[in-house]
């Protein structure tokens, strides 16, 4: 009678970072994308381009010389001044380390082509160690809502946190959005 022994060792799972690929992101409606090349194999060097959808030939929007591997995108977001653009959330490469700080991107909003508001993973997280940890990265951000709808074309872009917050953005002008008294809707 032959016996095999077998021994359950504990052990940290080790992650690896992907490497960038190629990125096409769609708008809700279909009616623009976004395409989003690295130059790099890790990293946020390349260049994302913004397209409108039209009959004969998509029409370039907006040029951005970063890569993203997560991005989102709106049309027909209605900016600071009531004009209509499009409105693009940026998120940030694989945050390496085990603190947030001020120098890592969590997310970045653009309108029209121009830079609204940067946000890093400390202003996410609000605190260093307020961050979901693996063996070789962190992350602030647990979840993606995306954009919510207010009124006429204003939108508002929400994500919420690792430690279970909900963070509401302006995607015309990428400002936080108030918490709402507890109580309202």
């Amino acid at each position: 009678m032959t016996f095999t022994a077998v021994a359950s060792i504990g052990f940290a799972r080790a992650d690896e970072e992907a490497s960038n690929r190629p990125v096409v992101v769609a708008g809700q409606y279909g009616n623009c994308y976004a395409k989003s090349v690295p130059t790099g194999t890790y990293g946020s060097d390349g260049e994302t381009r913004v397209y409108s959808v039209e009959r004969d030939a998509d029409r370039l929007v907006a040029t951005y010389a970063w890569y993203a591997n997560t991005l989102r995108l709106e049309c027909n977001v209605a900016g600071k001044s009531g004009q209509v653009g499009t409105s693009v959330v940026e998120f940030g490469p694989w945050a390496r380390g085990h603190k947030a700080d001020s120098d890592t991107l969590a997310l970045a909003f653009y309108w029209n082509g121009d830079l609204l508001r940067r946000y890093s993973t400390l202003e996410i997280a609000g605190r260093p160690d307020n961050i979901s940890m693996s063996v070789s990265h962190y992350t602030v951000i647990d979840g993606i809502v995306g954009y919510e709808w207010i009124d006429g074309n204003r939108y508002a872009f929400v994500v919420r946190t690792t430690d279970g917050r909900v963070l509401k953005f302006d995607a015309g002008t990428g400002e936080k959005l108030p918490r709402p008294k507890p109580g309202t809707p």
